[in-house]
């Protein structure tokens, strides 16, 4: 039988707090990070005073901090899936960045008929740090497949005719 004295029991207990305390500390820094979430929804008529032209419809990325830090939003865009590139929404040009702290949210939107969603592989938003944060609104076979065309340089060349006059 073994025997444990009074130096092997303190060992024993300074290794379960100190394992205790370290997961107790990932979870704090976890908890404490900025966690932004975008939603995109469309068909939206504005009412009321303001600069939107109200018989257009239009489209709204909502970007939300559900974390505890603040993050100022500079830019929301779209990017394209089948070619390189995209488009910034308007308002985030015009109505310059964003701050949003714990528990907020700010809309940022855009006429609707100017949208192709079959075509965008996903919105992003942008913080004053360089993070980008996406909603995929395609999936991910296609954005995949999208992918693996561009890195291999297999996209399909159009012929360009040119003319002897």
């Amino acid at each position: 039988m073994v025997k444990l004295n009074l130096i092997d029991l303190i060992a024993v207990w300074g290794a379960i707090t100190g394992s205790a305390g370290l997961v107790f500390t990932y979870f704090n820094y976890k908890r404490d990070q900025a966690d932004i979430k975008l939603t995109f929804t469309k068909n939206w008529k504005i009412i009321g005073n303001h600069p939107y032209d109200p018989k257009e419809t239009y489209a709204s990325l909502t970007v939300a901090n559900k974390g505890r830090r603040p993050v100022t939003i500079t830019k929301t865009a779209g990017i394209y899936l089948k070619n390189k590139g995209g488009f910034i929404f308007s308002d985030s040009m015009i109505y310059g960045s964003r701050e949003l702290k714990e528990g907020k949210s700010a809309d940022f939107l855009t006429k609707q008929k100017d949208l192709d969603l079959k075509n965008i592989s996903y919105f992003a938003a942008y913080d004053a740090v360089g993070n980008i944060y996406r909603l995929n609104m395609s999936p991910f076979y296609k954005r995949f497949i999208y992918w693996l065309l561009d890195k291999t340089h297999l996209k399909v060349k159009q012929s360009v005719v040119l003319s002897k006059s």
